[in-house]
């Protein structure tokens, strides 16, 4: 397996935070988080987020994304990780948060 880019390890999960939709209401396929901190960085946003149960991840989203979701620090939302792909022995991959 080659490189996979920057990585959020949720339990067993490797996950590019280009793969974690952020949506306004619960889905049947989504998890309840809280955002931490949005950050701009030139065109991309940085979505720091705060599992239930305490894992922490990342979301990348473009400007039109975060006009759009109207998102904010301490609010409420939920992540769909089906997007999310699984990669071969996790633990030998190098993490970036």
């Amino acid at each position: 397996m080659g490189f996979v880019g920057q990585t959020c390890r949720v339990g067993d999960l490797l996950i590019r935070p280009h793969d974690v939709r952020i949506l306004l209401a619960p889905s049947r396929a989504a998890r309840r988080a809280t955002v931490r901190r949005v950050a701009r960085l030139g065109y991309d946003v940085r979505v720091d987020l705060l599992l239930e149960d305490g894992h922490e991840l990342w979301a990348q989203l473009s400007r039109d994304e975060l006009l759009e979701l109207e998102l904010a620090a301490g609010q409420e939302v939920f992540i769909d990780l089906s997007r999310a792909r699984t990669f071969d022995r996790p633990e030998a991959l190098p993490l970036s948060a």
